[in-house]
């Protein structure tokens, strides 16, 4: 069964198309956005629904292993709640082992009388594709912003 889930999120993200047209913000903008900020590892990836039996974006909790925060109370272990991206602006695609900065929003309610009903008593963090997230590999621009307080 594991080996099922690793082949096909390695099959999603060899495939994965976004259709959000937003552009991905820049260093100074999603930290303004952003509730918290970290660096982590992914820990451990759990999808809520099945990715070939939904045709929304399936939902995932994302559990990471943090290095470093610049924004937020943070803990060591810290969970986000997202979607696995395949054709919003929602969610973000992430792989289990890899390490990422983490630009995080805390998930608004909906005003819904029953997702407010049913909705969990403490907020959840999650992340939108556009919200500046990125592996670290790729964030050298944030992290130098993010510890010296510049854009360049």
């Amino acid at each position: 069964m594991r080996n099922m889930f690793l082949i096909y999120s390695f099959l999603m993200l060899a495939t994965n198309v976004c259709a959000c047209d937003k552009p991905s913000l820049g260093p100074a903008a999603a930290f303004k956005e952003a509730d918290v900020v970290f660096r982590g590892v992914v820990e451990n990836l759990r999808y809520l629904d099945d990715p070939e039996k939904t045709k929304t974006e399936p939902r995932i909790i994302v559990t990471f292993k943090v290095s470093k925060v610049w924004k937020g109370a943070v803990d060591k272990t810290l969970v986000i709640q997202t979607t696995h991206n395949k054709t919003t602006c929602n969610g973000y695609v992430f792989k289990y082992g890899e390490e990422y900065l983490v630009y995080s929003r805390y998930n608004r309610r909906s005003e819904n009388f029953f997702a407010k009903l049913f909705a969990p008593a403490k907020p959840t963090l999650g992340v939108k594709v556009y919200g500046g997230t990125k592996p670290i590999s790729g964030a050298g621009a944030d992290l130098k912003y993010l510890d010296t307080g510049k854009v360049e």
